[in-house]
């Protein structure tokens, strides 16, 4: 599998001591003529926070993003270090665990992605290598070339925009949003028959608070 570039859509401020949200840069940015100053040397991997970050702009291809500056990396056992799973990769690791199993890894990936939102604040020792610990959630195991590797998990934000290419690749999806449910019928191939499908709408809350729809998910 080809190495797909990483990028961020939060960083960690040493400054703040808190994730912050690349929305911050790209306003500024945008009203200061692309400057980012007041950021720089001040955005970090949101996960390890040791890899130094740069912004990168938004073009008419793609969304402003955050990437990793090539002479800084990030620690080990931080997710980042290693290629992202297939979906093949992640099914089949998912149809090797029991429900237990499943909402055990759930609820750790979403206990370290949300971490942000909890009111203790970090120390120094929260920073210290996952691996010390515990085993990073957003790795999985992929058996290759008769040995066992790690892959991670992709992840994505849902409270920034999402597009169909969101869809081509597995993502952990989080964030803070409200969903609503519409079931629909269509017609089948058969004019006698119709199947149920449904709409699964995601609400965000827009620059001005609001609650917007930012895309929708089918499934039958």
């Amino acid at each position: 599998m080809s190495k797909k570039a990483k990028s961020f859509e939060e960083f960690y401020s040493k400054n703040k001591d808190d994730i912050l949200d690349i929305d911050i840069v790209a306003d500024y940015a945008e009203s200061h003529d692309g400057d980012t100053t007041p950021f720089d040397k001040d955005m970090f991997c949101p996960e390890c926070k040791q890899a130094e970050l740069s912004f990168v702009h938004k073009t008419s291809k793609r969304r402003a993003h955050l990437r990793r500056i090539k002479s800084s990396n990030h620690k080990d056992g931080c997710s980042y270090n290693y290629e992202y799973a297939s979906k093949k990769t992640v099914k089949k690791y998912v149809d090797s665990l029991n429900y237990e199993e499943i909402q055990d890894k759930l609820n750790s990936i979403m206990n370290m992605l949300c971490r942000k939102h909890n009111t203790k604040k970090t120390t120094s020792n929260d920073n210290e290598d996952l691996t010390k610990k515990r085993k990073n959630p957003m790795l999985i195991p992929e058996r290759k070339d008769c040995e066992t590797v790690l892959r991670a998990l992709q992840r994505k934000r849902l409270n920034g925009w999402i597009d169909e290419s969101d869809g081509e690749d597995f993502c952990v999806f989080y964030g803070k949003v409200k969903l609503k449910v519409i079931e629909k019928e269509k017609n089948s191939d058969d004019p006698k028959k119709t199947y149920k499908y449904y709409l699964l709408q995601i609400y965000t809350q827009n620059k001005k608070r609001r609650m917007e729809i930012q895309n929708k998910f089918i499934s039958r």
